[in-house]
């Protein structure tokens, strides 16, 4: 159950993000809410292939590194240190190739990459840390409550600090105790979907502020 409403919240907050391409914003905005859309329509196909009896670990395993691309596009648009910039770049180079690879290589392309997932977690969190230290040093004052780029980063971090230690921990915990792995999954993604309620938020905020 808890997947299905996972799913529909993903839905929600791609729909909501419809605003911006309605409301003319910035480009890298409108960029994230196509990544909404992808990311629910991949969640349609992973149900669809779960409901059938086949894996869909396949399925993520070619999808983070596109989404990981993709964050680090974000990224690139609202961070303006030059050596964070470049090492961005460098990472969306590198990172899928290695993630590819170490899918094909070690996990054998229909098991779930668990390096690939950790790793995704570590560099988004250190890129909306330092999109989060650029605003904190920045000389311009800023109302946070309504900026998007912030609450969009805000939603990254509370996920994926929550992922980065339960997806590095999960495979051990399942063979000491599958209760406590069951109990951890179902916090994982209720904390996925608060994301994705920020998220939407992230796209409302400058409407709700306004009134």
């Amino acid at each position: 159950m808890i997947g299905y409403i996972y799913t529909s919240i993903v839905g929600v907050s791609f729909l909501v993000s419809l605003v911006s391409f309605r409301l003319n914003y910035a480009r890298h905005l409108k960029f994230f809410s196509i990544l909404l859309g992808l990311t629910f329509l991949v969640e349609i196909i992973a149900i669809l292939f779960a409901e059938m009896g086949n894996s869909n670990q396949w399925l993520y395993n070619l999808f983070v590194p596109l989404e990981f691309i993709c964050y680090g596009y974000f990224y690139l648009n609202i961070v303006t240190t030059r050596w964070i910039r470049k090492f961005i770049l460098f990472l969306m180079i590198v990172f899928p190739v290695a993630g590819l690879a170490s899918t094909i290589v070690v996990f054998k392309f229909y098991d779930w990459n668990s390096y690939q997932a950790i790793g995704e977690a570590l560099f988004t969190i250190f890129f909306a840390v330092s999109y989060y230290y650029e605003l904190y040093v920045s000389p311009e004052t800023f109302k946070l409550k309504n900026k998007p780029e912030f609450w969009i980063a805000t939603g990254m971090i509370i996920f994926y600090s929550y992922a980065l230690p339960f997806l590095g921990t999960i495979n051990y915990l399942d063979k000491v105790s599958h209760s406590l792995a069951s109990t951890l999954l179902d916090v994982f993604d209720y904390v996925d979907i608060l994301m994705y309620l920020i998220f939407c938020y992230a796209f409302l905020c400058r409407i709700i502020t306004r009134k």
